[in-house]
């Protein structure tokens, strides 16, 4: 039985562990299913926070709990913000009754936050539908995921709560399946391979992540799609979804994405090249004026129907215009 007590700025839940409830399971696990309308990702949130106690005392995710324990739960009421709807235009993909799927052009931000409380993906979305999931976070209706500013591609929202709720367990259970195409630095040698490198916010910059034994698991696999000497063009599947994930990965092997200015994708790694590739070097940056990162494929059941969905957004003109411009270096440099 839960106890459910609402204040002004929270909500207050409170359960006690019946007598026959078997012993020592893991408080975390124990509140996803007593509490399945709060995320997982929400709830260790929430224990990491403090905000989950047992028996008066804050708790981490690992205690095992017992017949009798009394779990209070302290929802903290998300700041309330009005998002506006906004005539920006979207590039949908697939849209139905339950969800909509965006391919986000490069310099969109997802939602609303400091310094960006318009023009994002949030308001254009409310703009073509007033059907947004509400979320925890008011600022984010919808959102089942995001993506950096300057990375395109495949973005999924839910038009109501439940579907919110079915797409968000397939991320967190890692159902779904998310591929990517980068235009990277160098060539990595073997041509496929797999990144299991944990990632740890940074010591010193707290904005960015690094590669650490203390982080958390990641995983990214990459194949070489094309060789081009100075730059490759991977094809790359993450199987889980860390911050900078890819970027991070890719800079901690010395193969950086082209025009990532926060990852050594930019000037830092131009200085690296020879005299004569810095010329082409400096090339690739004027056309790539961003990190070469796209989302490109989603995969996953249809919250509702159960049915495969693939979707994809095709390769944006940027990246395309990276072709011809490496192939002229070849011709130059090899069919002189």
């Amino acid at each position: 039985m839960i106890e459910e007590r609402h204040t002004q700025n929270t909500t207050d839940l409170q359960i006690v562990v019946p007598p026959k409830r078997v012993d020592g399971e893991r408080v975390d696990k124990y509140l996803s299913t007593a509490l399945p309308k709060i995320s997982r990702s929400r709830l260790q949130k929430l224990i990491d926070e403090t905000l989950v106690q047992v028996n008066g005392e804050p708790v981490k995710s690992s205690y095992r709990i017992a017949p009798g324990d009394v779990i209070q739960v302290v929802i903290p009421a998300p700041p309330k913000w009005e998002v506006e709807p906004e005539p920006i235009p979207l590039d949908i993909i697939y849209e139905d009754a339950k969800l909509i799927a965006i391919n986000k052009p490069a310099g969109l931000v997802v939602h609303p936050g400091v310094g960006n409380r318009t023009g994002t993906l949030v308001n254009a979305l409310l703009y073509h539908t007033e059907q947004l999931a509400p979320t925890e976070n008011d600022l984010r209706p919808g959102l089942v995921h995001r993506l950096d500013k300057d990375t395109s591609g495949v973005v999924l929202a839910a038009k109501d709560e439940e579907t919110h709720r079915r797409l968000s367990r397939q991320f967190e259970d890692r159902v779904v399946e998310k591929e990517y195409r980068a235009w990277i630095w160098g060539v990595p040698d073997p041509a496929t391979g797999t990144i299991r490198r944990a990632i740890a916010r940074h010591p010193r910059d707290r904005k960015t992540f690094t590669t650490s034994p203390s982080g958390k698991r990641a995983v990214t696999r990459y194949e070489v799609l094309e060789d081009h000497e100075i730059i490759a063009l991977l094809r790359l599947r993450i199987e889980t979804g860390r911050t900078h994930q890819i970027r991070v990965h890719l800079k901690s092997l010395g193969y950086p994405v082209v025009g990532d200015p926060t990852y050594n994708g930019r000037s830092k790694r131009l200085k690296t090249l020879s005299v004569r590739d810095r010329i082409w070097g400096a090339r690739i940056l004027e056309t790539m004026k961003r990190q070469a990162l796209h989302a490109y494929r989603i995969g996953f059941n249809h919250p509702w129907t159960g049915k495969w969905m693939q979707l994809e957004a095709p390769v944006p003109d940027d990246f395309e215009a990276l072709e011809p411009l490496v192939q002229e270096r070849e011709q130059v440099l090899y069919h002189p």
